[in-house]
């Protein structure tokens, strides 16, 4: 009982990490475009849904291939 308790809660912690940061990177991809590559902010909207995008994509994929 104990051992899936630690199981669990280290998934846990490690699908909080991994979402972390992928949400920390897309907010990193807005600002970038926006400060450094001179985008509107329209402009690095769409960058940014296009990394959420491809990202969502790249997810089902993965799901389709591994069923």
């Amino acid at each position: 009982m104990a051992r899936t308790v630690v199981i669990y809660f280290l998934a846990f912690l490690l699908i909080s990490v991994y979402h972390g940061i992928v949400f920390a990177y897309g907010g990193l991809v807005f600002t970038f475009a926006v400060e450094t590559l001179h985008f509107s902010k329209v402009e690095a909207t769409n960058l940014n849904s296009l990394f959420y995008g491809t990202f969502t994509a790249g997810g089902v994929a993965s799901i389709i291939l591994v069923a």
